[in-house]
Formats: structure tokens, C-alpha cells, sequence
């Protein structure tokens, strides 16, 4: 299994290869997140122009990467094979030990794949169900039909799911560890997005251990995959790569390489929106800092605005099929949530919300981050690097405003800024000061003496830091390992195969939420009441139309169900049991 996905995944690298040569970095590691992050943006970006003139998307892709390497093939004729024995062999020597950390710390993130049949999260399972819909359309979707009563598609970024659908091939039968699989490759890739971005500013031993220590030691990033919210992690590393891209390509004064960059910036909002949003606030207060400290601002303005509309062409066909559903009950359960986000902790009252909502900023992130920032602070202010100082204070107070919004929705498209997610960001705001400490320390060759032993003080800093990264990495890995919550076993998939050999089309099935049950829709395309709505979707006249529904009505009960007697114990009385084997049985609605 992992080995047909690493595959996949080479797969699709094509488009970024062929871009490589505008990339001047010398760096190995630094060229393979090029590579990774160009060649996701193209197939997140390209399937919406493919659907909309109508072709196959499986099979236009298989076309695509083919001419992509018959291209790289061919330009690279003559010097392909000793270019990728220099590579390799270059690589090698270039391995210290700060890529070494990296290569753990990736390999522990990817080391569930070996140990869990379904990632946890509801929303998870929401994501399995509309990657189906792409594979049943070889597509965009122009509804949700069969599985929900929606008659549009496009609301809800898709950025991911396509990914998702990629990497199975468009196969059913692969969909499954396809789901797993992208789950859990998501979160390697914002490490190295985060460590792209901060090579832009410190070197790459200095940008490995910042995003280390601040990927490893927060209690938000790693996180999210407990409850499915791995698309808006994978917009944040889209954020996170293409801001260091269009550094890089300033710069340099790229123009090519910053109209690559609109690939990533539009990959941001086609997989998910709310990072996007978060960017939209916190972009002009980078691109200021960026223009007035740079000597081509003449170059900066005549290109930025080519890449915006860049940036609109390759969002065209999602905005096409977006649709307003910012309904006052839409808006009213999103501020519910929000609020639920912050602990019920924020009530209106500004002098009792603004310590209200650092004190649950710092919940979320973790006293641990706070203190080392604190810290980075303080020391970088001692040696009178205001600049930095400054500009991190500047980022802090606009996201921590951001989070302060969520009791006032002040700001426009407020219904975005969940603050949970906004703090993010504040996360990737706090690794600068930390950052800009090695670098003194670096630079200055600080030694102290201990146990009549010289050590390298910048060494000494990231003991601590370093140490609860790596344990809060491997708890979260191996929480994620073991956890339980989705059973999957061969009974399970017995009863899958019934549905799917058996049972008519149309049919609804019932099943208990947060089960084994919510992903019937993804592996039997069938609607199901128990799967997880998207707010967007979650109105009245959704579930109702599902309820009322005459389609044959079939009940799911799991052996979780009959041990914790959930309601749809209660259900089944006077149904007739179709299915059963010792983990599923299935019951089908003797009136309909």
C-alpha cells in the first residue's frame, strides 16, 4: 500500500520538475519542496479548467504527466542519467545533522500509515464521501446526488479531495487507503512548507530546528487530524510555501518563478477557504513591510499586479460555481461554533474579552510556545534587533484581533475567521524571534564552558525545545497509531460488499453518528442520516429531505452500537434483518 502510493505521489511531480530550472537554489532539500509543492498546486488548480471543458479528469491527467515526461525526457536527452546520479550523490553529501531530526520527525509522521485502517474525524469522513463523488463524475461533481439532496457543487473547496482522488487512481477499491494515506502526508508537508518559508530569512540549519521546535511543540497543528481538518492544513502549508516562493522570487527578481507562485497562492483558496481569508488580512501587511524595506519597488509593483490576476484566472471556475449560502440560520450556528471554539469565554464585553481571549490563546497554542517566543523576544530585543521585534509585534496584535473578532464579527467574512485557525498563524508569527536567536547565536559562535567542555550555546538553546517537540510528536503519533474510534475489520468490509453487491440504488441508510456507519456514503454511495454535514450544507431542508425520503430505508448497527445501546438499538424493532455477521447487522425497513 505505501509503496503504490509513494509511487502516485512521484507520479505527480512531473509538473514541478519541469518548472525546476527557474528555481536557483542550490540546496537539495530546498528543490524537493519546490518540486513537491508546484507539482500539488498544478493538480489542485488544473481539474477545475479540465471539467469545465467537459474531459475526463483520470484520464487527461494520465496524458498530462505522460507529456510532462516525455518533455523532461526529452530536454534532458542526453545528461537525465548523470543528473540524477549527481543528485543523489550530491545529496549525500550534503546530509547534516539537522536534515537528519528532519527525516525522523517525517518518518514518525508517516508511520501510522502501517497501523490504522481509517484516519479518526468526523470531517474526515466527509472528505472520503465528496472524493467519491469525483471519482463517480471522473471530475468536478455538479451535485452531491446521490448521497446528499444538493443539486450544486462547488461551495466548499475541493482542493483536497482531489488530491485524494489522484492518489487513488480513481479506483474505489483503492479509496480507502487513498483516504488514509493523504490524510496523514498532509502534515509532513506543512513542516516542510514551514521550513521553505523560513530559509527565506535564516539558513537552512536555523529554518530546520525553528520549524522543528514550533511545528513539535504546539497543541494546534498536529492536532486537527483527530477531528478530520487536514484541508485546512494543507491550505495553511500552501500559505506557508507560497509566501516563502514569493519572497524567494522578489528577491531574485523573478518573474517567472513569482508567476509560478500563483499556482500555490490560488491552491490556498481551492482547498480550503478559511485560510485563505486568514491571508487575505495578514498579505498586506507583509507585501507594506516587503515594498518599502526593497530596493526594486518599481518591479514589485508592475509584477504584483500580473500575479493577482494570475491568481483570478486560476480561480475562475471555482468562483463560477461558488455559491452564497450565508443564511442568517447559516450564520448564526457558524458564530455558535466560533464561540464554542473559544470555550463559551468571550461575551461582548470588550475589558472582559481582551484578556479573556489571550488567556485561551494561550490554551491553544500552549505555555510552552508563549515562553520560548517570550524569550526569543526579550533576547533579540537585548541585542537590539527592534526590527524583528517590532514586525512580530505587529503580526501578534492583528491575528490576536482576529481571534478577538470572533465575539464581535466586525471584520468582513468574519464567518472565516474561526479563531482556532487564525492561530495558526500566530504560531508561524512566534518562530521568528526564536529563529533570529540561533541566527545571532550562529553568527556569533557563542561557546560556554561546562564540565571543563566547550558547547556551543545555540546548541544548548535547542535542548529543551527540541525535547518537547519530538514527545509531543510521538504522543500525537502514536495516539493516532492507536487510536480506536473507527472500526474497519473484515466484518466491516463484508458488510460493504453486501450493501454494494445487494442493496438497490437510492436506498437511505441509518446509522449512528461518529461510527463505523458515516462512511458508508464514501464506500457504498449511498445516502446515509448519521454522516457529517458541512455548516454549509447542515440546514433544515437537507436533512429533512432525507427523512423524507421513499427510498427502501436500511438501519447499520455495528457491535459498538449493541455493547453502548445507542438509539438505533431502539430503532430496529419490527425491522427485518437482511445482513449479519459478528460486527455488522443490517436491517432493512419492512414498509417501504
Amino acid at each position: 500500500m505505501l509503496i503504490v502510493f509513494v509511487l502516485c505521489f512521484l507520479f505527480c511531480c512531473f509538473p514541478g520538475v519541469l518548472l525546476l530550472p527557474l528555481y536557483a537554489c542550490d540546496e537539495r532539500l530546498q528543490r524537493i519542496i519546490f518540486v513537491l509543492f508546484i507539482s500539488l498546486s498544478f493538480w489542485v488548480c488544473c481539474p477545475w479548467f479540465i471539467s469545465e471543458i467537459g474531459m475526463r479528469l483520470g484520464s487527461t491527467a494520465i496524458v498530462l504527466q505522460a507529456l510532462f515526461i516525455i518533455v523532461f525526457f526529452y530536454v534532458h536527452r542526453q545528461s537525465a542519467r548523470d543528473k540524477i546520479k549527481m543528485f543523489f550523490s550530491g545529496t549525500m553529501k550534503q546530509i547534516q545533522l539537522h536534515h537528519l531530526f528532519l527525516v525522523l520527525v517525517v518518518a514518525i509522521q508517516i508511520a501510522p500509515l502501517l497501523f490504522i485502517t481509517l484516519p479518526p474525524g468526523c470531517d474526515t469522513s466527509m472528505h472520503g464521501y465528496i472524493t467519491r463523488l469525483i471519482i463517480n463524475n471522473n471530475g468536478i461533481p455538479h451535485s452531491y446526488k446521490p448521497i446528499l439532496p444538493v443539486n450544486y457543487f462547488g461551495s466548499y473547496s475541493a482542493g483536497y479531495h482531489l488530491l485524494t482522488a489522484f492518489f487513488s487512481g480513481f479506483e474505489v477499491s483503492l479509496l480507502r487507503y487513498s483516504i488514509n494515506l493523504t490524510t496523514i502526508v498532509v502534515y509532513p508537508l506543512t513542516l516542510l512548507g514551514f521550513v521553505f518559508l523560513l530559509r527565506q530569512f535564516f539558513t537552512e540549519k536555523v529554518a530546520i530546528y525553528t520549524a522543528l521546535v514550533y511545528y513539535g511543540i504546539n497543541r494546534t497543528f498536529i492536532p486537527t487530524v483527530f477531528w478530520g481538518g487536514n484541508p485546512t492544513i494543507l491550505s495553511v502549508a500552501f500559505c506557508l510555501f507560497g509566501a516563502g516562493l514569493m519572497l524567494y522570487a522578489i528577491n531574485s527578481k523573478s518573474r517567472l518563478l513569482l508567476f509560478c507562485s500563483s499556482l500555490c497562492i490560488a491552491a490556498i483558496a481551492l482547498v480550503h477557504a478559511i485560510p485563505a481569508i486568514i491571508l487575505v488580512y495578514l498579505l498586506p501587511i507583509g507585501y507594506v513591510i516587503v515594498f518599502f524595506r526593497s530596493s526594486n519597488r518599481k518591479w514589485i509593483l508592475k509584477n504584483s499586479g500580473i500575479l493577482l490576476l494570475l491568481v483570478i484566472l486560476l480561480l475562475s471556475p471555482f468562483l463560477l460555481h461558488f455559491r452564497n449560502e450565508n443564511s442568517p440560520q447559516l450564520l448564526l450556528k457558524i458564530r455558535n461554533w466560533q464561540n464554542d471554539m473559544m470555550h463559551h469565554q468571550l461575551n461582548g464585553n470588550l475589558i472582559h474579552d481582551l484578556p479573556s481571549a489571550w488567556v485561551q490563546l494561550l490554551d491553544r497554542t500552549g505555555i510552552p510556545v508563549f515562553v520560548i517566543s517570550v524569550i526569543s523576544l526579550l533576547a533579540i530585543a537585548f541585542y537590539k534587533r527592534f526590527r524583528t521585534v517590532l514586525i512580530s509585534l505587529l503580526f501578534t496584535v492583528v491575528i490576536y484581533l482576529m481571534v478577538l473578532n470572533s465575539a464581535y464579527w466586525i471584520l468582513p467574512e468574519s464567518a472565516l475567521l474561526y479563531p482556532e485557525r487564525v492561530l495558526f498563524f500566530m504560531i508561524i508569527c512566534w518562530s521568528f524571534p526564536f529563529g533570529c536567536l540561533l541566527t545571532m547565536l550562529e553568527e556569533g559562535k557563542k561557546e560556554i564552558t561546562l564540565f571543563n567542555r566547550k558547547l556551543k550555546l545555540q546548541a544548548i538553546v535547542l535542548v529543551l525545545p527540541i525535547y518537547l517537540s519530538f514527545e509531543n510528536i510521538v504522543n500525537q503519533d502514536l495516539g493516532l497509531a492507536m487510536n480506536k474510534s473507527i472500526e474497519f475489520n473484515r466484518g466491516t468490509q463484508n458488510a460493504i460488499d453486501w450493501i454494494n453487491a445487494k442493496v438497490e440504488p437510492g436506498a437511505m441508510f441509518i446509522s449512528t453518528y461518529a461510527g463505523t456507519g458515516m462512511w458508508l456514503p464514501a464506500f457504498t454511495n449511498h445516502p446515509t442520516l448519521g454522516c457529517h454535514l458541512h455548516f454549509i450544507h447542515e440546514v433544515t431542508h437537507v436533512l429533512d429531505s432525507m427523512r423524507a425520503s421513499n427510498a427502501a430505508t436500511y438501519y447499520f448497527v455495528t457491535h459498538n452500537d449493541s455493547l453502548q445501546h445507542n438509539d438505533i438499538i431502539n430503532r430496529i424493532d419490527n425491522k427485518t434483518k437482511v445482513f449479519a455477521n459478528n460486527e455488522v447487522q443490517i436491517y432493512r425497513d419492512s414498509i417501504k
